[in-house]
């Protein structure tokens, strides 16, 4: 909810927080869905840091290879090609 009403800076450490969290505990799905809304919420590919927003976006990619849905798994296979 932060970071769809535009307070992506403070939901950015929530969304790592919740991936460092998510892991352990096996919780995959919810590590993948972290990831993945970190790379979109830290918005690096929008503010020109393609690089940053790469290495973000295929370490959602490979979480969302190994455990994710297909529809993980596409979404993360589309930011890779967008970025």
């Amino acid at each position: 909810m932060l970071n769809s009403s535009g307070h992506a800076e403070t939901a950015v450490p929530l969304f790592e927080h919740a991936a460092e969290l998510a892991d352990p505990l096996g919780e995959e799905f919810l590590a993948v869905d972290a990831l993945h809304m970190l790379a979109i919420a830290d918005s690096a590919h929008d503010a020109g840091r393609c690089t940053e927003a790469m290495v973000e976006f295929q370490l959602a990619a490979q979480w969302a290879e190994r455990i994710g849905t297909p529809r993980q798994q596409e979404l993360a296979r589309e930011a890779i090609e967008s970025c």
